[in-house]
């Protein structure tokens, strides 16, 4: 069963989230299918990157921005890390937020697959709450909110 990620609903305000999802393997990429409800444009964002954000890194490349209501993006690392982030401001108080399934995919086939993986995430905002779940296929997340 594919991981789930996602904004609280309504999200936060100065809601500051990250998740990191490594592939199985490094032949594998991060498939991410995202259901965007609402998410306040131009003030708060989903960030989409290839690789992994963490102190001491290089640094991913910026892949796409998104905000907006009611849309779906289909989106697809280039290497074995994506990293996500998620922003909101002071204004968006109730908005709807969004949500994204997390599969894998071999870059030597073209099958989806949802293997053993950790996706990893941190935010800040200005309450806290703490999560963990597990799926069938033994992916794991933590998200503190």
């Amino acid at each position: 069963t594919p991981q789930t990620i996602s904004s609280r609903r309504p999200y936060l305000l100065k809601a500051n989230c990250g998740w990191l999802i490594t592939a199985p393997t490094a032949t594998d990429r991060v498939v991410l299918n995202i259901s965007i409800t609402a998410v306040t444009c131009p003030n708060d964002s989903i960030l989409l990157l290839n690789g992994r954000l963490y102190p001491g890194s290089s640094g991913p490349v910026l892949n796409q921005t998104l905000c907006g209501a009611n849309n779906n993006t289909l989106w697809v690392s280039t290497g074995q890390n994506a990293t996500v982030r998620f922003f909101s401001s002071l204004s968006s108080a109730g908005a709807a937020g969004w949500s994204a399934t997390v599969s894998f995919v071999s870059s030597t086939t073209s099958t989806t697959t949802t293997r053993t993986s950790t996706s990893t995430s941190t935010s800040t905002s200005t309450s806290t709450s703490t999560s963990t779940s597990t799926s069938t296929s033994t992916s794991t997340s933590t998200s503190t909110s």
